[in-house]
């Protein structure tokens, strides 16, 4: 059995030229080769009936959506144009909730308009409010927690800067 996530599918935007995303064409396309090549897709509970009965569950694909983003409604509809019924969406309710932006949300926003520039402005920002941006890891309390973001951060494909970014917006502020 295999898992894959997907956070973000969808077209180029000159509005957001640093976009890290799969593009609509290419995930239906990664989809339809899965399908040809007999893989299927089942939601959890039917995947863990499968695997308990052990009919083929090396061939079973766990599709899933993070974050409720409206490009998960087209991914729905590609999903059912592809004879497709399964996934799994997670849609977090705090944006509900409290009608404000995830902070990563906010990170990706910013870093797929900005790209490298993100950091630099970040800092800018804090200097004309008088935030001080801190290295966490120079707290006791902090340091686990900090090393533990670190390395979720230090593994993904990306630019040191953008990863900083990141991981300030997401982790240590508003």
């Amino acid at each position: 059995m295999k898992a894959l996530m997907y956070h973000y599918v969808r077209d180029f935007s000159n509005e957001a030229p640093f976009s890290r995303h799969k593009e609509t064409l290419d995930f239906i396309k990664e989809i339809s080769s899965l399908q040809k090549n007999g893989f299927y897709f089942e939601n959890v509970s039917s995947a863990i009936d499968t695997y308990q009965e052990k009919s083929n569950p090396e061939r079973v694909i766990l599709l899933t959506f993070d974050d409720g983003l409206k490009d998960h409604l087209a991914v729905a509809s590609s999903l059912n144009e592809l004879g497709i019924k399964q996934g799994t969406f997670y849609i977090p309710i705090l944006p509900y909730t409290r009608k404000s932006i995830l902070p990563v949300h906010k990170a990706h926003l910013i870093a797929s308009i900005h790209g490298g520039k993100s950091l630099g402005l970040l800092k800018k920002a804090c200097n004309e409010i008088g935030v001080s941006i801190i290295d966490h890891s120079s707290f006791k309390e902090d340091n686990l927690r900090y090393k533990m973001q670190h390395l979720g951060y230090s593994s993904q494909e990306d630019f040191d800067d953008i990863k900083e970014f990141k991981r300030l917006v997401n982790y240590c502020g508003d």
